[in-house]
């Protein structure tokens, strides 16, 4: 068995225990899982969509993602006025900075916070189905 192998079976038999554990907890607990892989995944998408020669707002794009995220765990706002709000900064962002193809840098901007935060906040619709986060976890 190579080593490469062998270090992905023991990550995977500590952290998908964990993940589950995690999941029935649910609460705090649960909102820092979701947010902790969510803005990994944002975190490469970012760093794909750069590789087009994007310019993205960074500390805007995670504040976002931040932002729907925990709305969508704790539900302080609709979360259509977050949407708004959001596409209203990203545009206003890019109306006063002149890098890139202006289009190009909103649509990348959009693509990355609005797909992996609305994607990941369904996971909080989900955990609030039953009590113990079955729904999450199959």
């Amino acid at each position: 068995m190579n080593s490469n192998l062998a270090k992905r079976i023991i990550i995977a038999l500590i952290g998908a225990p964990l993940v589950i554990w995690l999941i029935v907890l649910g609460g705090h607990f649960f909102f820092t899982l979701v947010l902790v892989i969510a803005l990994a995944a944002l975190n490469e998408l970012r760093l794909m969509v750069k590789e087009t020669n994007a310019e993205t707002p960074d500390l805007l794009l995670f504040f976002s993602a931040v932002l729907l995220l925990a709305n969508f765990s704790y539900g302080f706002a609709p979360v259509s006025h977050l949407i708004i709000a959001i596409t209203v900064g990203f545009s206003a962002i890019e109306l006063y900075r002149n890098r890139g193809i202006a289009t190009h840098n909103l649509g990348a901007s959009f693509l990355s916070v609005f797909y992996i935060s609305l994607s990941f906040g369904t996971l909080f619709w989900l955990r609030h189905l039953d009590d113990n986060g079955l729904f999450v976890i199959i």
